[in-house]
């Protein structure tokens, strides 16, 4: 289930029908209070977050509930929707665990392509591969490196670098 949480009836009204369309399951909010009940109760695959639920066009609000779900569930992607972006929000937002950042009025094949990554991303399970293995999976004897993280570098690199997704 995607869940989108925007008090904007319109937008969400939008996101749902064009996620409806796509076959998607997928369930709307107005606000942080409800978002995390249902994020509680049912863990969705991904969450489309607005930033702003009020006057105020921070996005502080909307960083505050990113927080708070990452910190009930940091393995949901969190794709950040907003009609007031900016450079340092956007930054802000995918330090803070964010997957992707997308602006309103959004492009609906971008947004598509983002939600079908991500999923796809969740989809595979990480398994923990030895040098040898990633080498003849994707073709990495040209990099040097042992080491445990440097693996898992690699290992993300090969899983990702088979789709769309921006890096």
């Amino acid at each position: 289930m995607i869940l989108i949480i925007d008090d904007d009836i319109a937008v969400r009204t939008s996101l749902l029908l064009l996620l409806l369309d796509e076959g998607y399951d997928v369930k709307d909010c107005a606000g942080p209070a409800e978002a995390t009940k249902i994020i509680k109760k049912t863990e969705p695959e991904l969450i489309l977050l607005d930033l702003n639920f009020s006057n105020d066009t921070s996005g502080k609000e909307g960083m505050e509930l990113l927080s708070k779900i990452k910190q009930i569930n940091a393995a949901i992607p969190i794709i950040l929707i907003t009609g007031w972006a900016s450079i340092e929000l956007a930054v802000e937002g995918m330090k803070a665990g964010a997957n992707d950042f997308i602006n309103k009025p959004w492009n609906n094949d971008h947004l598509l392509q983002s939600i079908k990554t991500l999923l796809h991303l969740r989809e595979q399970k990480t398994e923990h591969q030895t040098r040898r293995q990633l080498d003849k999976a994707y073709n990495f004897q040209h990099i040097i490196g042992e080491d445990p993280k440097m693996l898992n570098i690699l290992e993300t690199i090969g899983r990702v670098a088979g789709t769309d997704a921006s890096i």
